[in-house]
């Protein structure tokens, strides 16, 4: 039986195959997390600081994104022990960071996952001026002091991934905090929180999970979101000894500044 004939390919059906695989997702529009912003972003949002707001329950954010990642949000909260919470909202312009971390949620996942460059990253102290929040910080095993893994780059995206990190946090010593990445969304929502009670003051200040950040980060038309979600439970003595809402605040910030500069390269 004769063999059909082998047909060319043209170059721009070539052409247009290739643009089919390398093209990167669409981005959304920014009101699909912000539609009161579909006229003017807020002043002061778009600038690495960003805009800040706090509360003491669910009911009282105001920066939260809409849609599923606000849901998600939302469903996070539940179950968690808080005495308060606080939000930054940063949206960068699109000329701010072109970075080859932005061209996909695979990159920006492996750019914000190498942990050890979390190591001396600084906050400011009203007190001390600028301090160093994180050094030592690498994965390990298990919260319970298990052998040191390497940052890795991934070759593939999870849905969803997340590790243990062992660091020497600035006001609460060598400490242990889960890292989780859930890539379900447009965007990358990471969360950080203690696997371990925290301790200060030489007493227990804070049970396992009882200190914890959310960062949701997406590249839309509008610009790069990067909204960060914060709370913690204190009480008792620890509670007049440390100012929570600063606490967390300043945590945000240099956590914040941390994955700009990764996206950054």
């Amino acid at each position: 039986m004769a063999r059909a004939p082998i047909r060319p390919v043209s170059f721009a059906a070539l052409l247009a195959c290739l643009c089919l695989v390398a093209a990167p997702a669409q981005q959304r529009a920014l009101s699909s997390l912000y539609p009161g912003f579909a006229q003017a972003i807020p002043a002061g949002a778009a600038s690495a600081g960003g805009i800040s707001d706090s509360g003491s329950s669910p009911g009282e954010l105001g920066l939260l994104p809409a849609g599923e990642v606000g849901a998600a949000l939302l469903k996070a909260l539940e179950g968690r022990r808080y005495s308060f919470l606080g939000e930054t909202l940063s949206i960068l312009p699109r000329k701010v960071i072109q970075s080859p971390a932005l061209r996909d949620k695979l990159a920006l996942y492996n750019a914000i996952s190498q942990v050890r460059s979390l190591s001396g990253i600084t906050y400011r102290s009203s007190s001390q001026g600028q301090r160093v929040l994180f050094d030592e910080v690498t994965r390990v095993a298990d919260a319970s002091g298990g052998r040191i893994l390497p940052d890795t780059t991934e070759a593939d995206l999870a849905t969803r991934s997340g590790f243990f990190v062992r660091l020497k946090d600035a006001n609460f010593g060598t400490s242990y905090y889960r890292m989780d990445f859930d890539t379900s969304f447009p965007g990358i929502l990471m969360a950080m929180s203690n696997a371990r009670p925290l301790q200060a003051f030489m007493m227990t200040v804070l049970g396992e999970g009882e200190m914890f950040s959310y960062f949701y980060i997406e590249p839309t038309q509008g610009g790069l979101v990067i909204y960060s979600l914060s709370g913690a439970k204190v009480e008792g003595f620890a509670a007049r000894q440390v100012d929570l809402p600063s606490a967390l605040r300043k945590r945000a910030t240099a956590l914040k500044a941390w994955l700009i500069d990764r996206m950054e390269g």
